[in-house]
């Protein structure tokens, strides 16, 4: 498990590829919708992504 109090995008794509979970934390929405975004497109089919808010 991985928690990232300043979340970056990459942490949760390294995680993917790693088989690791990632649990994030980001105050900014919209920092958080384009790592949304980057995630759904580079993670994989495969990839549960969970936005709480």
């Amino acid at each position: 498990m991985i928690l990232d109090t300043f979340f970056g995008d990459t942490t949760g794509l390294v995680a993917d590829r790693y088989g690791r979970h990632c649990l994030v934390i980001e105050l900014t929405p919209g920092h958080l919708e384009i790592a949304e975004r980057r995630l759904r497109k580079d993670a994989g089919m495969f990839a549960d992504i969970v936005i709480s808010g």
